[in-house]
């Protein structure tokens, strides 16, 4: 069987953002704070930290089937969330995908390490939107280089409204 990595309540609580360390919330943390241990307890395994080559055989499975979606329904605008960032954009990262996608949106996402060639996907808008409570700095050496190739990115920035979490169970 292959192993997954499965978030601890420690794991959670930091990756998330939900505060600093383990137990504490930041003060404008918008993530349901009674609702802590329901969540927990949902935590869904993720590939993410497998072991080479593990991650980048779920990483390139997962491309394809983006891929064959887009042979599917045609031209689109592919999303990711975090780590489904790099899914989409590796999906793009192909001369032959890259003109059927007609933008890509990363929630918090879409940085030098999402495996995206600068040079296939420059031609395509892309978006990028930043969680509170973390360093953009990746994000917005990603839009550099895009830019710096004549590409169409908005620079990554943070929300400008309330703040949220990595995972704020949809609180508005």
């Amino acid at each position: 069987m292959q192993g997954v990595n499965i978030y601890t309540e420690e794991g959670a609580r930091t990756g998330f953002r939900w505060g600093p360390t383990p137990g504490t919330f930041y003060d404008n943390s918008q993530f349901p704070k009674d609702y802590v241990e329901a969540y927990i307890k949902q935590i869904q395994p993720a590939y993410r930290n497998l072991p080479a080559p593990a991650v980048q055989v779920e990483n390139n499975a997962m491309r394809d089937d983006l891929r064959a979606l887009v042979d599917r329904i045609g031209p689109c605008i592919l999303l990711g969330w975090s780590t489904g960032s790099t899914n989409v954009m590796q999906a793009a990262s192909s001369p032959s995908y890259a003109p059927k996608v007609k933008g890509l949106i990363g929630i918090e996402g879409f940085q030098a390490s999402s495996g995206g060639d600068p040079n296939v996907v420059k031609t395509i808008p892309q978006l990028t939107v930043i969680g509170d409570h973390s360093n953009p700095t990746n994000q917005q050496a990603w839009s550099a280089t895009i830019n710096g190739l004549g590409g169409d990115r908005i620079p990554a920035g943070r929300r400008n409204s309330r703040q949220r979490s990595h995972d704020d169970g949809g609180v508005k």
